[in-house]
């Protein structure tokens, strides 16, 4: 079961600062089995207290088929994380999948859950948008759009 989990503390990071995070296709479980696609995810930091939440990651779970976790900086209200503010989307076709969203607490963080009503099909790109209609619970939203792409595998 491949996931790409990279979680980095808020607090770490500078304000006003370009990040990226990469990981190359080549990195390898303990059984030896490659990521298979180069997974990048970039974001800035506006700095400030109010700025918003920002996503930390998307934990990309393609082995199982249908889950992606995506962790938050703070707590953000539940009734603005759904299809109308988070899209899941096959690049080629630009159609957007279907499934369902819900809310839960991981190691402190929230998280919010898409599982997918079918799999992500192998070798088909994939899209993920969080857009700034995900507010935090203090009324602010995210504090920019979030974009990232990955590939379906076996």
């Amino acid at each position: 079961r491949w996931q790409v989990d990279a979680r980095v503390s808020i607090h770490d990071l500078h304000d006003e600062t370009d990040y990226t995070l990469a990981i190359a296709s080549t990195v390898a479980d303990l059984a030896g089995n490659t990521l298979g696609a180069d997974f990048t995810s970039a974001f800035d930091t506006l700095g400030g207290d109010d700025a918003g939440p920002m996503p930390l990651c998307a934990d990309i779970d393609l082995a199982g088929g249908q889950v992606i976790d995506l962790y938050f900086s703070e707590a953000i209200d539940a009734l603005t994380a759904d299809g109308t503010t988070i899209f899941i989307y096959e690049v080629e076709s630009g159609v957007v999948l279907p499934g369902l969203f819900t809310i839960e607490t991981v190691d402190s963080y929230p998280v919010v859950r898409f599982t997918a009503t079918g799999s992500f099909g192998p070798g088909v790109e994939y899209g993920l948008i969080v857009t700034r209609g995900v507010m935090g619970d203090d009324g602010n939203p995210i504090v920019e759009e979030f974009r990232t792409f990955f590939t379906g595998t076996l």
